[in-house]
């Protein structure tokens, strides 16, 4: 349990610190990034909350902050697979092949599995090359946008985390 001689800003601190792996796991698709903090935070609340620190409206808020991650990171890739202009086949094999290029060649073989999953089946389709690759690539970007908000979505959970943990 929480020992009262160890102040909360110490603790706070140590699990702030805790959390910035998960930033480098949003470099990463399919990691838990977000996952990893909120386990954190559940840990903080379980263990180390016995004032209170964190409210359950403030775990609820941190809760939503950790779907809206997660959503960024599944439909990122699909989203911008779209926008280039791919179709809703090459969008469901682009997220197959996101996460069969993740299991075969982690870290960065998802964003190869999703690039050729799109490209191979617009190509099965007779889409033409140009038009595959615009869509291959397209995904890709779409991912690598993703990838850049969650990093953003993390420290904002990082620093919503020290703000309720530290307001009493």
């Amino acid at each position: 349990m929480y020992n009262k001689g160890m102040s909360n800003q110490i603790v706070v601190a140590i699990f702030s610190l805790l959390m910035l792996p998960g930033l480098f796991f949003a470099f990463i698709p399919i990691l838990p990034s977000l996952g990893y903090m909120i386990s954190l935070t559940l840990i903080y609340g379980l263990f180390f909350n016995s004032q209170n620190f964190l409210s359950g409206q403030e775990l609820l808020i941190l809760a939503i902050v950790t779907l809206a991650a997660f959503l960024v990171d599944f439909l990122s890739g699909a989203l911008g697979a779209h926008l280039g202009g791919a179709s809703k086949k090459s969008v469901a094999a682009g997220i197959a092949g996101l996460a069969i290029g993740f299991i075969l060649f982690p870290p960065l073989g998802g964003f190869l599995g999703l690039f050729l999953a799109v490209f191979a089946t617009e190509i099965y389709l007779n889409r033409g090359e140009r038009s595959a690759l615009k869509a291959a690539a397209s995904s890709v970007i779409g991912m690598t946008v993703g990838t850049m908000i969650n990093i953003i979505i993390g420290l904002s959970f990082i620093a919503l985390f020290i703000l309720f943990a530290l307001s009493v």
